[in-house]
């Protein structure tokens, strides 16, 4: 490697550090640059962000809100080390993280390296032991949060790479002990963001704001249901592909534990049929998304004149009212940033899923695991065998909660951006009224000390 080739790997190398202790959005998109391309990391990926939506729905829908609860701040909060540590170490307890830098090795050289780590040459493999030690900053947040919202106990917990089809249940994790909080205790408590923020509009605008959000989530609702039977759809595309791919690659992926070995091929005919299904689907789609549109402006446009209504009618002196504006605020605010990570997530999950035709080579991807369970010390066999099973389950449901987690969250960031720019007006002006009444005591104690003074004189 020559001097000005070595001069750029050690600089890509010094952003890819740089990006690991920066963003999470920007180390998630460096990651995927950088790592294996593999099935396994685009499911981890998307079950994190499948997670992520679940807590923003957790944070609006599931946790009562009031002047006086103190989560807001909990979940806005940034990670202590001493709080990264403790994760990092429960981490290194589940299936994948206890094992992956073990196979990784393996992997790398028999499916290769992202572009940017292929870029690195010789530099390769420094990167690469970085990444392999490294948690990704929204895997921490998120288990960050699931301890904010079910305790210290982990036995409490969902897990969090359980994936789900179900439409009912999306947002809400399966399993785990909820621990609602219930702080109230000189204001009013409110079931839900939604309901908090509706208490801060002026009445004679209150009924006509939530039965346009009423409006809006039943057409949410429709779209979902469209996006979830076109994802289904696609799975059993994307199965196929993967099954007879790895025929004609003359790869063998039977006897690998967890995969489905009653699978049968389709004929031309069923993938016409599923195509045909598929269209009509589409254009339904775009009918219900139309509607969802029409009904999320009409929505927005009531908080724009409640919004107006309340710039002239804010009652500052209101502490409850006003703590209340704050919370909100907070919440909203980390809704917006999480929803808007997540989003990415899901982005990069499939250019990766797409772009390296990584499901077409999941049955190659398999046979490296099967190979490197040797590398595998034996008292974690059974935590890799379970990884395994994980994985052979997840990856025929990583398309159908990538669409909806894609749609979630970015109706989950539309909102937030919406309920924060509202209580944005609350907490700017009860700031900027704050700075004037402490500005006049100032100028009123030196005008007191000015007249002692001259009293003196």
């Amino acid at each position: 490697m020559g001097k000005r080739s070595r001069a750029v790997a050690i600089a890509i190398l010094s952003f890819g550090v740089l990006v690991m202790t920066g963003c999470s959005s920007m180390q998630e998109i460096a990651a995927s640059q950088m790592e294996v391309p593999t099935v396994e990391k685009q499911v981890n990926r998307v079950a994190i962000g499948v997670a992520i939506v679940r807590e923003n729905n957790i944070m609006a829908k599931k946790f009562p809100i009031s002047a006086d609860s103190t989560w807001p701040k909990r979940v806005r909060a940034e990670l202590t080390p001493k709080e990264k540590e403790k994760l990092r170490n429960l981490l290194l307890e589940d299936p994948y993280f206890s094992t992956v830098h073990y196979t990784e090795p393996i992997q790398r050289n028999k499916l290769g390296s992202g572009y940017l780590m292929n870029q690195l040459g010789g530099y390769g493999q420094i990167a690469a032991t970085l990444l392999n030690q490294t948690v990704s900053p929204l895997t921490y947040k998120a288990f960050y949060k699931l301890e904010i919202f079910y305790g210290d106990d982990p036995n409490d917990w969902p897990d969090i790479f359980d994936f789900t089809v179900s439409l009912s249940d999306f947002e809400d994790f399966p399993g785990g002990d909820l621990k609602i909080p219930h702080e109230a205790l000189t204001s009013e408590l409110y079931p839900t963001l939604g309901d908090a923020l509706a208490s801060l509009i002026p009445i004679n605008l209150q009924k006509d704001v939530e039965a346009a959000r009423e409006e809006m989530q039943d057409a949410g609702a429709q779209v979902l249901k469209i996006k979830r039977d076109i994802a289904t759809i696609e799975t059993s595309l994307k199965r196929d592909e993967v099954q007879k791919s790895a025929q004609k690659q003359k790869v063998n992926i039977e006897g690998i534990e967890g995969l489905p070995e009653d699978y049968r091929p389709l004929s031309e005919q069923d993938i016409e049929e599923l195509e045909e299904q598929k269209s009509v689907l589409e254009e339904q789609l775009k009918a219900a998304e139309s509607v969802m549109e029409e009904k999320q402006s009409i929505y927005f446009e009531l908080l724009d004149q409640a919004a107006e209504a309340l710039q002239s009618d804010i009652n500052l002196d209101d502490e409850a009212y006003v703590n209340l504006a704050r919370n909100i605020n907070l919440v909203a605010a980390e809704i917006d940033d999480s929803a808007t990570e997540a989003y990415t997530t899901f982005g990069v999950a499939a250019t990766q899923l797409t772009a390296n035709q990584a499901i077409v080579n999941f049955g190659k991807e398999l046979q490296t695991l099967a190979l490197a369970k040797v590398a595998v010390p034996l008292n974690l066999q059974e935590k890799y065998n379970q990884r395994l099973l994980r994985l052979t389950k997840n990856v025929l449901l990583v398309i159908p909660n990538m669409m909806m987690g894609m749609y979630y969250a970015h109706k989950q960031a539309a909102i937030a951006q919406k309920y924060k720019e509202f209580t944005d007006i609350v907490v700017e002006a009860y700031n900027a009224k704050k700075e004037q009444d402490e500005a006049a005591k100032k100028a009123a104690e030196e005008e007191r000390k000015a007249k002692e003074e001259e009293n003196k004189g």
